[in-house]
């Protein structure tokens, strides 16, 4: 079941439990995950926010964001063994800035963080995340994956930073913009599917990424199929 998140507040405490944040206005808020809590966080975003994300000590919070024609800034702060899984993704007719700053301040800590865009005109996509572990921290993991398809020579770009003092760490980031395959779009020509359905397929299959639906399945699925 989804807690709906009543906005008025600049900032809000989350507990073990799995939330909603419908964002239709611009929006500014702080979001804390207090101590050895698990966490889901559901967005749905019509409309411009930035947000900050304060995860403490022993916490984990998983975040499935659904973006449609706005832009984002996240910045995201982990203390002693917090972890972080966001799955950030993105449809847009319009241009689309969207930053990630992932703060690693004490050791033990975690960040899984996923980009996924589909560019539907010639507007710019931008994805820029930037992951820091400054000195003297251990057991650090810091990853990120971003990828974004154009279908109508879009203007994309992705912008992978790991700004790294430390030696012990895993640290990945991968990369990837482009059109449809012409293999795959053959291929599928070939049995028969029509283009139109061909990009429907891919534009729900892009937007869904590496996410868990379980708890938003509907929603999300109401709103990728307009």
């Amino acid at each position: 079941m989804l807690n709906k998140i009543k906005i008025g507040d600049k900032s809000i405490h989350l507990e073990n439990n799995v939330y909603l944040l419908e964002i239709n206005k611009p929006l500014d808020l702080e979001i804390n995950i207090d101590k050895n809590n698990d966490t889901k966080l559901v967005i749905t975003a019509f409309n411009n926010y930035n947000l900050k994300i304060n995860i403490n000590d022993n916490a984990n919070l998983i975040v499935n964001s659904l973006n449609i024609d706005n832009s984002s800034n996240i910045e995201i702060n982990l203390y002693n063994k917090a972890t972080i899984t966001y799955n950030h993704s993105v449809s847009s007719k319009i241009d689309s800035i969207n930053n990630f700053k992932i703060n690693h301040l004490e050791s033990n800590s975690q960040s899984f963080i996923t980009n996924n865009g589909v560019n539907l005109s010639n507007n710019k996509l931008f994805f820029e995340i930037n992951g820091i572990v400054p000195k003297k921290l251990n057991n650090i993991i810091c990853n990120q994956s971003s990828k974004i398809i154009n279908f109508n020579n879009g203007n994309s770009k992705i912008i992978p930073n790991l700004v790294i003092d430390s030696n012990d760490i895993i640290a990945n980031h991968s990369s990837y913009i482009g059109e449809i395959a012409e293999d795959e779009l053959f291929y599928l020509l070939s049995r028969g599917i029509n283009e139109d359905k061909i990009k429907d397929l891919i534009y729900k299959a892009v937007l869904s990424g590496k996410m868990d639906l379980k708890d938003e399945k509907d929603l999300f699925n109401q709103i990728i199929n307009g």
